[in-house]
Parts: C-alpha cells; sequence; structure tokens
C-alpha cells in the first residue's frame, strides 16, 4: 500500500498516514485504483488506525493518503465536499453536517468513551470540585466540549467553572509537562496517559465518559468513521475493503499493545511507549458496525439532542445517518 500525507489542517506532526507504511506487492482492490484520502481526529483516530499490515492485507497497493486535524469542523467539510472520502471524528459533527444536507453515512464505531479531566497542583476530588477553577479543554462543539456542557449543567456549574475552549496545540504532551502551574485539562487517550508518564505530577481526576453515563444513562460514543455517500457509491470495494482493515486494525492494537505503541512513537504521535500501553485499557478503542454500530451511537445522539438540539444541527438523529 501507497501512503501520502496532505498539509496539515490543525494537527500533530505526524497522523497514521505514516503508521500505514509498506506494500507487498499486493495489487489494489479496484482494477483502476483511486487515491483513498482519510481525515481523523488525533489520538483517538491514530490508535484506531495503528495496525499497517492489516491495511496492506485489505488495501493492498491502494494509495490512501491520512491527514489528521483537530479541527473536526474542517475535517467534515472537506468529506462533505468530496476532498475527503472516509473521516474519523465525532458522531456529532457528522450529524451537524447531514441536516445541513451533507451526503454522509456514519459506517462504524472507532471508539467509545476516552475522555478525561487531569489535574496538576490541583486537588480534584470530583466534578463539584471544579467550581471557581478554569478548565482547559479542546474546540467548542467537539466531544470535549459536548461532555462539558452537559456535566457542567447537571451538578449546577456552568456558571461557576470556567471552561476555556480552543484547538489543541501541536506540541499538546510535550507543553503540558513543562508547565510549572496549576493545571486543569481536558484530554483523550492516549495523551493523558502519555502526559502522566512524562510527568508523574499529573494525575486523572475525572472520567468525564462515566458522568456522562451516569447522567444520561448512555455510553460516550466518542469517534465514528464516516464515509462520503457519492464515493462510497463509486467505491464500494474500497470503502469495504478499509473497514475490514479498520477492524483488524482495532484487534491488533488491543493484541499487541506494545509493538502498536512503538509503532506510534516512533512516528511521532505520542512521546513515551508506556503511555499508549497504560491509556489503552482508558481509550476505549474499539471496532463495531452494523446494528450495534447505530444503536450505541443513536443512543448517544438522542442524549445530546434533548440536551441541546443545537448540538445537532438542529435536527433529531435518525436512519439518514446510516447505510440504508
Amino acid at each position: 500500500m501507497s501512503t501520502t500525507h496532505l498539509p496539515r489542517l490543525i494537527g500533530l506532526a505526524l497522523a497514521s498516514v505514516l503508521l500505514l507504511t509498506g506494500c507487498g506487492g499486493k495489487e489494489p482492490v479496484e482494477e483502476t485504483p483511486v487515491i483513498l484520502q482519510v481525515g481523523l481526529t488525533p489520538g483517538l483516530g491514530d490508535m484506531a488506525l495503528v495496525g499497517p499490515k492489516n491495511f496492506d492485507e485489505y488495501l493492498g497497493s491502494q494509495e490512501v493518503t491520512y491527514v489528521a486535524s483537530w479541527d473536526t469542523g474542517s475535517l467534515v467539510a472537506n468529506l462533505a465536499h468530496g476532498e475527503f472520502d472516509i473521516a474519523i471524528i465525532p458522531p456529532n459533527v457528522a450529524a451537524m453536517s447531514v441536516a445541513s444536507g451533507g451526503r454522509l453515512r456514519i459506517a462504524a464505531v472507532n471508539s467509545v468513551g476516552g475522555y478525561y479531566v487531569v489535574s496538576k497542583g490541583v486537588t480534584i476530588t470530583g466534578v463539584e470540585d471544579l467550581a471557581g477553577k478554569t478548565v482547559n479543554s479542546g474546540g467548542p462543539g467537539e466531544t470535549p466540549n459536548v461532555l462539558m456542557d452537559v456535566i457542567m449543567d447537571n451538578y449546577g456549574l456552568t456558571d461557576k467553572v470556567e471552561v476555556r475552549y480552543a484547538p489543541y496545540p501541536d506540541d499538546l504532551v510535550p507543553g503540558l509537562a513543562a508547565l510549572d502551574d496549576d493545571v486543569i485539562v481536558v484530554l483523550p487517550e492516549p495523551y493523558v496517559s502519555d502526559l502522566l508518564a512524562l510527568d508523574p505530577s499529573y494525575s486523572i481526576a475525572i472520567d468525564l465518559a462515566a458522568e456522562f453515563e451516569k447522567i444520561t444513562g448512555v455510553s460516550v460514543v466518542s469517534t465514528v468513521t464516516v464515509i462520503n455517500k457519492d464515493f462510497d457509491a463509486s467505491h464500494p470495494r474500497v470503502v469495504e475493503a478499509f473497514l475490514e482493515a479498520s477492524q483488524r486494525s482495532s484487534q491488533y492494537l488491543h493484541d499487541s499493545p506494545a509493538e502498536a505503541a512503538q509503532i506510534l512513537v516512533d512516528n511521532g504521535v505520542t512521546q513515551t511507549t508506556q503511555g499508549v500501553v497504560d491509556g489503552l485499557p482508558r481509550s476505549g478503542v474499539s471496532f463495531m458496525r452494523g446494528q450495534e454500530a447505530k444503536s450505541l451511537t443513536l443512543q448517544y445522539l438522542s442524549a445530546l439532542y434533548v440536551y441541546n438540539p443545537e448540538m445537532l444541527g438542529n435536527a433529531p438523529p435518525g436512519d439518514t445517518l446510516f447505510p440504508q
């Protein structure tokens, strides 16, 4: 499989594209191969696509381009406009695009949960301890924002906690490890455990997915695989091959965490192998398709819609989000 790398939007240095190297000479999935273009959120997206041999097995010499970006709005816009064919993004971002006419479908679930409040120099034993504090988080409208909004509202802390939303910087983990000040930040795995391995003075304060589930009764679907419908209609074999490879890649991550961790470190996605291995059980990285994925995603999106319809573009979640 041949891989190339488009200019990053706002992302970490080295995305999964660099993890999927090697070809082995296998024929491409289609007689006239297309360039499969994939966008993904860093961290959980990188973990989901870490198994290079599995991609070679299914995609052969199919050329694949990956772009990692914290800016999920740009990822889904590029997907809707056909600049990307597939993306791994939060499901509410996909739902917002479909609500505004985007020709997309959710094909699989890639991770459940995986977001945490991490602190340094501040004692946080529960959500109530955030009162009067400042919490740094990812960009508005994305999974950290969505979870924090629901949880702060439930605890009556919306006006008592300052949440600063901004895209994560390129030097996310090293930058946090270098800070001497008191810090409270929302992070996904594997960056949580990567940070703890670099600076043990940090600790995990709150499991946001567990709090969300306590409030709503449903699991947090943090990332899903979303397909451009037009690409799917034109190249169904490529899409199916990618999904099969993704499933094998998730299995590879769980079967060989040390090997997978070394790949992530070697390509600059994480700083430590220990962080990846330690963070795997907390990451929620998995792979689900079919009715299981649809049911889980609809439950999560329905909970968001009840809380604030704007989180889904003011359109209730339904079958239009999934393969027909």
